[in-house]
């Protein structure tokens, strides 16, 4: 018998480290053999169970070893605690109803393995990101362990005279969390909370001459203590009774079982995908090149690219029938397994939640009335002559408050702003949100049903802010340059990308899915060649995303990717040049490069529901980046502001939204004086008002033009491309990120 451990694995998204080509010894394994997940599981997530959760389930079943996880801060607990408990090595667990292999330790919990001695074992962690999270959705307050549970732990602990060898928990005892969370989160968000002073009550508590190790998860990192007694693990697969070599470890992408080179793959995953049965959906195989697939709603399709010096290349996409609105679209080599059959689980789970969910409900709270009525049919009418599944019904907010019901999304009038929070109150699993004044004050039928689309990341594409945006400031355009773009949405993100060559536009493209990574941001670059372009014949490749660009590395909290260096990853695959920057730097530079009457411009991005923001800032031409590219990263400003109101109830009011951005803008205005601040955000879209609001800080001269941006990718594309030129012209080995 042998024993690994590892850290989180997040569902599908971090499971990569378990692969054979990442984690070789796992195929020497036997089933009596056990692996232990330090919680994060995060497998066990949506009522029903979606396909791609059951075929990562399947495939920990079907591994030659047992895996055993406890639980973390990412779980559904609603199911967690459905499942049925039984005894194994003396302690309470529960196997995952399908399987024989997964197997679920239980908080408190006192195990007896043989020759691997004692184990104790107590999940639960709190979270970082519950202002991001929906209580009974993707936030369970059980992520804490209840005071019976710890009573349960501290009585099992004492029944063996707290002589235990080894210990696996999520969290850390309270006396390491600053060490633990020193090198990826605000120390300032630590705050004691139950589980870790329990946990560090259990630690003063044991035997440490008996005590082997203990390991925990939580943290994103594998840090070995100086004790050499407590380890937090994350990407390392370490036996049990060893440390994480200690070398800091950087995010790596989804690691591969490998198809290179072996004859009959893409027969094979053809086969495989015609094999699966999707309910509702006819999958076709029209010919060796394209598979099709059609439910009441939507069109997917498979087509193959064949290629003489390299894999296949596979194309999937969806799109709604109704307006051809894509749903889903992705590009990659077939040369990994595991990763083809991910995203064809991906692919397919799409077509299952668009076709099998029914009509979407929207509850208008207004006040009782015949044009509220009117209001009603109005956007039942259009959502029907759009063949879009959405009923509104409208009903006075103290009757929607007592009556509750099942509703996706409510939206409650601007003079019911202030009553938003009993509307999530008596609605906790539904997207509330306030109706724009000048929306509902039109009652704008068409803007309103909008909102709930791209509330609900389901808009119709809009064309970008300025197709006809060009650069008509100077600049050296025989750079041949890729420019990538990475644009999170509520339920989308999307990956633009953009060859500028020969003087013009060589290919265009953009890349739908639920979750971006960086793996992704590979797929874009290794796919290109479908439209003709040799990443390798380019001067230069230019990404503009979200997130923390340093020298060395890349974090993307959004994706919790942190510390990543993909740049040069990049750069020795295709040999060429890559570049990185701050999506609101890009944006600010996109800006200043295609209008000829502001110097100074700061480009402010802030999306809906969320507090923090960046801002990108061009001073006199030149793009400030500051100290460490800190220069526009806004969310210590936060605390800051002043509001009139709890700021993350406000982020979901427009008058809310409005008071939050005012007080953002008013902080750049100070420090930098811009000409203009082009604003994107999908709720404030008044500009006449925003500047009322400023002016009450601000004398009426010194506000600067306000322009409104609604899809600004066409700022990010034109920005990073003259970034990357002056970059290749202008090279600062020192300041390349």
């Amino acid at each position: 018998m042998s024993v690994f451990v590892t850290g989180d694995i997040h569902g599908w998204l971090d499971i990569g480290k378990l692969t054979p080509d990442r984690w070789p010894q796992g195929t020497k394994l036997r089933r009596s053999d056990i692996l232990v997940i330090c919680g994060d599981f995060g497998l066990v997530w949506n009522n029903p169970i979606t396909l791609e959760e059951k075929f990562f389930i399947d495939w920990l079943d079907s591994r030659p070893w047992t895996t055993c996880f406890i639980d973390g801060n990412h779980e559904n607990y609603d199911l967690l605690d459905s499942f049925p408990v039984t005894k194994w090595h003396g302690g309470k667990v529960a196997v995952l109803p399908g399987t024989k292999n997964v197997i679920h330790l239980l908080r408190g919990q006192v195990y007896e393995m043989g020759s691997y001695g004692r184990w104790f074992c107590m999940g639960g962690a709190p979270s970082h990101d519950i202002g991001s999270r929906v209580q009974g959705e993707s936030w369970w307050p059980r992520e804490i362990p209840s005071p019976m549970e710890m009573e349960e732990a501290w009585e099992n602990l004492e029944r063996v005279n707290f002589q235990v060898d080894y210990v696996f928990t999520h969290e850390v005892p309270r006396k390491l969390r600053r060490f633990a969370m020193a090198r990826h989160y605000d120390e300032s968000r630590m705050q004691d909370d139950d589980i870790s002073a329990f946990l560090q009550k259990v630690e003063n508590a044991l035997d440490h001459k008996r005590l082997k190790m203990w390991y925990s998860g939580h943290y994103h990192d594998d840090i070995m203590v100086r004790d050499r007694q407590h380890c937090v693990l994350y990407n390392q697969v370490v036996p049990l009774g060893e440390l994480p070599d200690g070398r800091v470890h950087r995010h790596m992408p989804y690691c591969q079982e490998s198809w290179i080179g072996v004859e009959g793959a893409g027969k094979e995953y053809r086969e495989w995908v015609l094999s699966r049965r999707i309910e509702g959906c006819a999958i076709t195989w029209t010919d060796n090149e394209h598979i099709s697939m059609a439910t009441s709603t939507m069109f997917g399709k498979m087509t193959f690219y064949p290629q003489s010096d390299g894999p296949e290349i596979v194309e999937m996409k969806i799109v709604r029938k109704n307006d051809g609105h894509p749903m889903f679209h992705v590009r990659f080599e077939l040369n990994d397994e595991l990763r083809a059959k991910e995203l064809f689980m991906e692919m397919t789970s799409v077509l299952e939640r668009t076709d099998t969910r029914g009509s979407t409900r929207v509850l208008l709270c207004c006040t009782a009335g015949i044009t509220t009525t009117m209001y009603e049919r109005r956007l039942n009418a259009l959502a029907e002559s759009l063949s879009l599944h959405y009923e509104f019904t409208a009903t006075p907010l103290d009757l929607a408050i007592r009556r509750k019901g099942e509703y996706d999304v409510v939206m409650v009038a601007p003079q019911l702003g202030y009553r938003r929070k009993d509307a999530q109150d008596a609605y906790p699993n539904a997207l509330v949100m306030e109706i724009p004044g000048e929306i509902f004050a039109r009652f704008d039928v068409e803007a309103t049903l909008h909102l709930v689309l791209d509330a609900l990341g389901e808009g119709v594409e809009p064309a970008p802010a300025g197709r006809d945006l060009r650069v008509v400031r100077p600049i050296d355009d025989s750079k041949d340059v890729m420019v990538v773009s990475i644009m999170h949405g509520e339920d989308t993100s999307v990956i633009g990308y953009r060859v500028f060559a020969n003087k013009g536009v060589a290919a265009d493209g953009m890349i739908y899915k639920k979750h971006v990574n960086f793996r992704d941001i590979e797929d874009v670059l290794a796919t290109v060649k479908v439209d003709g372009i040799d990443v390798r014949k380019l001067d230069a490749v230019g990404i503009a995303m979200p997130g923390i660009i340093n020298r060395e590395s890349v974090s993307m909290p959004a994706s919790d990717i942190r510390d990543y260096d993909l740049g040069r990853e990049l750069e020795k695959r295709y040999g060429i040049e890559v570049y990185m920057d701050n999506d609101a730097n890009a944006a600010a530079m996109g800006a200043y490069m295609s209008q000829e009457d502001y110097d100074s411009v700061v480009f402010h991005i802030q999306q809906t529901g969320v507090l923090p923001c960046d801002e990108g800032i061009v001073c006199d031409g030149h793009l400030v980046k500051g100290r460490l590219n800190y220069a526009g990263s806004m969310e210590p400003i936060v605390g800051l502001l002043g509001t009139t109101g709890d700021p993350f109830e406000m982020v979901w009011t427009y008058e809310g939204m409005t008071e939050i951005i005012s007080g953002y803008l008013c902080s750049v205005i100070c420090t930098v004086s811009p000409d203009c601040i082009y604003l994107s955000s999908p709720i404030v879209r008044d500009m006449d008002e925003l500047r009322e609001w400023l002016w009450r800080t601000i004398p009426m001269a010194y506000v600067p033009e306000i322009k409104w941006v609604g899809d600004y990718r066409e700022y990010l594309y034109l920005g990073e491309l003259a970034l990357c030129i002056d970059k290749l012209v202008h090279p600062r080995p020192h300041r390349k990120w």
